[in-house]
């Protein structure tokens, strides 16, 4: 309801391009595998179910806990280093233009999100 399909996808290509760059600090190469639209839906509804529990202000590790006060959500959507990595790589805009973008508008970095966001709750 909140993202588009083509949102979804901008998302999925830049964080891919962001993955491409922290893939070199891995040792192995199926640690930084790319993601897709699947995923990314996953993420985003793993962070709003953690605004719409008020768990904003806990760490991210205390989502994963195997002690059973998180809850289980968590740990049946992805592993907990797959969701640090998302969060590390995850871009709404293409970072090669930002600066020049950023010139003109404090907004840029979200600014393709923010529009169709405010649109779409219209």
């Amino acid at each position: 309801m909140f993202f588009s399909y083509t949102v979804i996808h901008q998302n999925v290509q830049y964080t891919n391009d962001q993955l491409l760059l922290l893939r070199p600090k891995y040792t192995r190469e199926r640690d930084c595998t790319p993601t897709d639209d699947i995923e990314i839906h996953a993420f985003l509804g793993l962070l709003i179910f953690v605004g719409v529990k008020r768990n904003g202000r806990l760490n991210a590790k205390d989502f994963f806990k195997t002690d059973g006060s998180p809850p289980e959500i968590f740990c049946l959507v992805m592993s907990k280093n797959r969701f640090y990595l998302l969060m590390r790589a995850f871009r709404f805009d293409d970072k090669r233009t930002r600066p020049e973008r950023a010139a003109i508008d404090k907004l840029a970095p979200i600014r393709n999100i923010f529009d169709k966001m405010v649109s779409s709750f219209k």
